[in-house]
């Protein structure tokens, strides 16, 4: 008797040449997954985080002691200094961010329900708000955006066309 296996992708171009009608193979009822046995219910780790929710555990990251120069901050003293929350802001430092950072902007970006942009990469490198950094004098924000693009690794940079 001939081996009956195919691949998925085999089953999916089969029925795609027989006419049928084409389906996402992992949309199946939820009645259709088996259960395990109800003697190993007591077993089952239910505890995971859900869709939707944030992990509460923080990921744990060294302290680097880094030979020679330390990644650098560059600070630009305001020619229009302002007040936010409070406190006056006379600089603004930008600095590399660290691997474990870029991880963290992407999931807090998750966790909003939204996009990533440039803005959220170069808040976290300012420790301002990407609203702050948007409503600042061109005169002041234009050398912070080019120095904290300058500090972006290429994985995040948008492809130019």
């Amino acid at each position: 008797m001939a081996d009956q296996t195919q691949t998925l992708a085999e089953g999916l171009a089969a029925m795609a040449s027989a006419g049928a009608p084409a389906r996402d193979p992992l949309a199946v009822p939820l009645t259709d997954i088996p259960l395990p046995p109800p003697e190993l219910a007591g077993q089952l780790d239910n505890s995971a985080v859900g869709p939707g929710e944030a992990a509460t555990r923080p990921v744990e990251v060294a302290t680097l002691d880094f030979v020679g120069d330390e990644p650098p901050v560059v600070s630009f003293p305001l020619k229009y200094p302002f007040r936010w929350q409070g406190v006056r802001i006379d600089e603004i430092g930008v600095r590399q961010l660290r691997t474990g950072e870029l991880g963290d902007v992407f999931a807090r970006v998750a966790r909003e329900n939204r996009t990533v942009e440039l803005y959220d990469f170069y808040a976290a490198m300012t420790g301002l708000p990407a609203k702050v950094l948007r409503a600042l004098p061109a005169i002041d924000g234009e050398p912070i955006i080019d120095k904290a693009w300058d500090f972006l690794p290429p994985s995040v940079r948008p492809a130019s066309g």
